[in-house]
């Protein structure tokens, strides 16, 4: 690892004088965050008769999803190495309680299997009503591959692809189309049948847009005369407040049966405001072109921030300055398109710039897919994960700045 910079949490209040090392790069991830977000959605579960499901895609590290676990949220999970690592979490935990745990992906060729040979555990799942193991197929294909090696006592759904505007180009790839009410039909006769998984093709997510395609998901029911007790409104679920959680579920359920769950996946929700990164500045120069700084850190959005957005705290008085200059933060690596963000960055009175060789910095805003995407592309070490608990201000030593 290149570098290092300290942090103070009061977890180490005890040992004031002792700060934890901790190497550049690094993501630090404020656990006691997840508590309370884990908790306040659990709460809406008994009061909505809804489900919150952690996506194991968004967050990939046993610290967290065993916090979820002991919560008692649900589980996304898209292939067997997933479903895998989160019964390892559960075997770790000598759980025994129910697991609610949703399996929906493209590659499922595995996991039938492994389904079978825990046929032993099944009294787990079914203990609880709202508790249960399912597979929502994403095609007539996988459900027929997959249907004479799935146990009993796994439940079968089927995802749907439900868009805004089915007059324009299919903008996704995943889930049947609502018009296919045969092949729906079809699934729907098998025994295990329980419900449906919604990929719903829309970025922005409206309330409306839930609402529309619950309006769908209930008019296919009837048209094919299946019974059903849950649909999954899957991920990107973009709701912060309890109260807009609140509201979206009660417009859903003037359409949706009392007795059917409602499940979402809040994906990045889960580590909004949780993460933060410790970098360092490897190098500096001029831009030939224009007036501004190329800045190079040691950490990396193809290696280490994919999917993230940071934002940078930077140890500067804006106030005090004057003038500004452009300046494009980039990563290590050597391909063109390792760009963190670029900034107007404020000059000192001298001229100079606030940033020198050697100082680290603090990025912000960092979620659960930077854990996910850490790799070692170019050559570059995979960061260091760590977690911190209470919640509290993280503080470095900024040196050579």
């Amino acid at each position: 690892m290149i570098g290092q910079a300290y942090f103070r949490s009061q977890t180490f209040k005890a040992q004031p004088n002792r700060s934890p090392l901790v190497h550049t790069p690094a993501l630090i991830y404020d656990l006691e965050v997840f508590k309370k977000r884990f908790l306040v959605l659990k709460q809406l579960e008994g009061d909505l008769n809804c489900k919150f499901h952690s996506a194991i895609k968004a967050f990939p590290h046993a610290k967290v999803q065993e916090i979820a676990l002991q919560y008692g949220l649900g589980f996304d999970v898209s292939n067997y190495n997933e479903y895998a690592f989160l019964m390892a979490i559960a075997r770790n935990l000598d759980w025994g309680h129910p697991i609610d745990v949703s399996i929906t992906g493209p590659f499922l060729s595995e996991i039938a299997q492994t389904l079978s040979n825990v046929q032993e555990r099944r009294h787990q799942h079914h203990s609880h009503s709202s508790s249960a193991t399912r597979i929502n197929v994403d095609s007539l294909t996988q459900y027929l591959s997959l249907k004479d090696e799935l146990p009993e006592w796994v439940e079968i759904g089927t995802r749907i692809l439900w868009e805004i505007d089915p007059g324009k180009r299919q903008s996704t790839r995943f889930g049947i189309c609502t018009s296919d009410t045969e092949v729906f039909r079809e699934i729907a006769r098998d025994r295990r049948f329980s419900g449906f998984h919604a990929h719903i093709s829309h970025k922005e997510k409206h309330d409306q847009s839930y609402v529309q395609c619950a309006e769908s998901i209930v008019n296919l029911a009837s048209q094919i005369g299946c019974a059903y007790k849950y649909i999954n409104f899957g991920g990107s679920f973009h709701r912060e407040s309890p109260a807009e959680i609140t509201n979206l579920v009660l417009q859903l359920r003037r359409v949706i049966p009392s007795d059917v769950t409602i499940a979402f996946e809040p994906g990045k929700y889960w580590a909004k405001g949780a993460g933060s990164a410790i970098t360092k500045v490897l190098d500096i120069k001029r831009m030939s072109r224009r007036e501004g700084y190329w800045i190079v850190l040691d950490i990396s959005k193809d290696c280490h921030l994919r999917w993230c957005k940071p934002i940078f705290n930077l140890p500067i008085d804006l106030s005090q300055s004057r003038r500004s200059v452009p300046a494009v933060f980039t990563g290590p690596t050597c391909h063109e398109g390792d760009i963190l963000g670029a900034v107007e960055l404020p000059l000192l009175e001298s001229g100079e710039l606030p940033i020198s060789l050697g100082a680290v910095l603090r990025l912000r805003n960092i979620d659960g897919y930077a854990v996910a995407w850490n790799s070692e592309f170019n050559g570059i070490e995979k960061i260091c994960v760590t977690f911190c608990e209470p919640s509290t201000e993280l503080t470095y030593a900024v040196t050579a700045c």
